[in-house]
């Protein structure tokens, strides 16, 4: 083994199969670093045009405000006004951006899905995924893009009127659809790409689980959301850092953790109902630590 292979897929020593899921995320994050690092790079870039419309739509509002005259009486309305018209325009666009950057995540889940199950994978797979899934998932970032759509220009709106109880529970019912329907598409992508179901059998299979033991599915929203969430709070220019960052070491690992869970859930639930051979894939047992060892490099080779 080269050392380019080293690097992007371990060192080439055999080691026991992991015997829970978590500790399987670790050992794969490792043995799998670069190719993480290398997927979370090519999905970052079907995100680039969402990035870079929201800079000059934010930007550009920010020069119209900063043109008014702010001894006006109609300043404030006016900033209302050209807020909301931003926002209109900034998030309906995003919308189909939005679609572009979930075909990323088509080859993304489709690669780290085999990760996660202790299968080969090279890069071809990431690209192969596009081409199997891309369609689901495009359908899927126009679901989601609206859900954003709703939050977001709601988030705008409610910062422009006086709040009431009414404009509050507005406000909190579009965040919690979004949060739900952010769980359902975690749900969705782990489905069509470790399962060969239909479209409306893939919906059913990711809404009863996006309700199934909800607290521990707001805790996992809460832990992959964790590092966004911080991107908004850290002020310019050091949240630049971070997205670069993020961009890096973000998107493989965040996968990889998703599926560790679903994982985890899909093993008591369909895979229990599959068959035992569909349980624990990419797991070793306590009675196997001596044989059912992986050689990264007989892995790569074959």
């Amino acid at each position: 083994m080269n050392l380019f292979d080293k690097i992007m897929i371990g060192n080439g020593e055999g080691t026991s199969l992991p015997q829970t899921r978590f500790k399987a995320f670790f050992r794969y994050g490792r043995e799998y670093f670069g190719r993480l690092v290398l997927f979370g790079v090519i999905t970052a870039a079907f995100l680039i045009p969402a990035i870079v419309w929201l800079f000059v739509m934010n930007y550009g509002s920010a020069v119209a405000i900063a043109a008014l005259d702010k001894s006006s009486e109609a300043y404030m309305g006016q900033v209302a006004g050209i807020r909301l018209g931003g926002a209109l325009t900034t998030y309906g666009v995003l919308v189909p951006l939005i679609m572009l950057f979930f075909v990323g995540l088509a080859g993304l889940f489709s690669a780290v899905k085999r990760i996660s199950q202790g299968d080969i994978c090279r890069v071809w797979d990431y690209f192969k995924g596009i081409r199997e899934n891309g369609l689901r998932f495009l359908l899927l970032g126009a679901v989601f893009g609206l859900s954003l759509f709703c939050v977001s220009y709601n988030t705008v709106y409610l910062s422009t009127v006086e709040v009431t109880t009414g404009t509050a529970a507005l406000y909190a019912v579009t965040v919690m659809q979004f949060v739900f329907c952010s769980i359902f598409s975690l749900w969705f992508m782990t489905n069509v790409t470790i399962y060969s179901v239909g479209l409306f059998q893939a919906i059913k299979n990711s809404a009863i689980l996006t309700v199934y033991k909800l607290f521990k599915n707001l805790l996992m929203f809460a832990a992959v959301a964790l590092p966004v969430a911080l991107l908004l709070i850290i002020p310019s220019p050091f949240n630049i850092l971070v997205m670069l960052v993020m961009a890096f070491l973000y998107f493989g690992f965040w996968a990889l953790g998703v599926f560790s869970y679903a994982n985890y859930v899909y093993d008591r639930t369909i895979n229990k109902a599959l068959g035992e051979q569909y349980v624990g894939r990419g797991l070793g047992t306590a009675h196997e630590t001596d044989c059912a060892t992986t050689t990264t490099e007989a892995a790569y080779d074959s």
